[in-house]
C-alpha cells in the first residue's frame, strides 16, 4: 500500500520505479514494476496586472506585468501581439515562465510612438496555462510634459451640494480623486 500525497502544482506525471527483493518461499515472476502518478491538478491562469497603464512619450520601455494565478512545475509560454488602435502598427513576442516563477515584466518598446497612441496589448496563446481576463490590455501614451498627478480636495460652504469631478483625457492615468494641475 502506497500513500500518495495530493498537491496543488501543476506538473506531469511521476513514475516510480517497483522492485521486489528478499523473498521467502515462493519463486519472483516478474519482480519490477512502473508506477505512474498522473498529475491531476489545473494548470494555472495568466493574466496583465493591469487592464490599462500609462506612459509618457519617450519613456521607453514601457514596463507590463502578467501574472500567474499559482507557480507551475512546466514552463509556462505565452504569445501576445501589440496594435496601435490608430494605425495598426503590430509586433509579437514571447513571454516564458520558468517553473515557480508567478510575475514577468515584459518591456514594450515605444519610441515609434506619439501623445495619444492607443496600444492594445493581448495575450494570445498559452502552454501550460489558461488565459483569464484581462488578457488584454490597452497602453496610453501620455504627453511628456504634463504634471504630475495631484489630489483634489473639494470642500462647500453653506448649502447645496458637494461638487462632482471626473477624470477627463488629461487627467488620464492619475487614480480616482488625483488631477493633473
Amino acid at each position: 500500500v502506497f500513500d500518495i500525497l495530493d498537491d496543488t502544482l501543476d506538473e506531469p506525471a511521476e513514475t516510480v520505479q517497483l522492485k521486489l527483493s528478499n523473498n521467502i518461499g515462493a519463486a519472483l515472476g516478474n519482480p519490477e514494476a512502473v508506477l505512474t502518478i498522473n498529475d491531476d491538478d489545473l494548470p494555472p491562469t495568466v493574466q496583465f496586472s493591469e487592464s490599462e497603464y500609462y506612459v509618457k512619450e519617450g519613456e521607453s520601455p514601457a514596463p507590463v506585468t502578467i501574472t500567474l494565478s499559482a507557480a507551475s512545475a512546466l514552463s509556462v509560454t505565452l504569445d501576445y501581439e501589440v496594435i496601435e488602435l490608430t494605425v495598426g502598427r503590430q509586433f509579437a513576442g514571447v513571454v516564458i515562465f520558468e517553473p515557480g516563477e508567478t510575475s514577468k515584466t515584459v518591456d514594450i518598446p515605444i519610441n515609434d510612438y506619439q501623445m495619444g497612441d492607443r496600444l492594445n496589448i493581448i495575450l494570445t496563446t498559452a502552454d501550460n496555462a489558461t488565459l483569464a481576463p484581462p488578457a488584454s490590455a490597452v497602453m496610453t501614451i501620455l504627453d511628456p510634459n504634463r504634471s504630475e498627478c495631484h489630489r483634489l480636495t473639494l470642500q462647500k460652504n453653506g448649502y447645496g451640494i458637494l461638487p462632482l469631478t471626473t477624470n477627463i483625457e488629461h487627467s488620464l492615468g492619475c487614480a480616482d480623486g488625483y488631477f493633473v494641475a
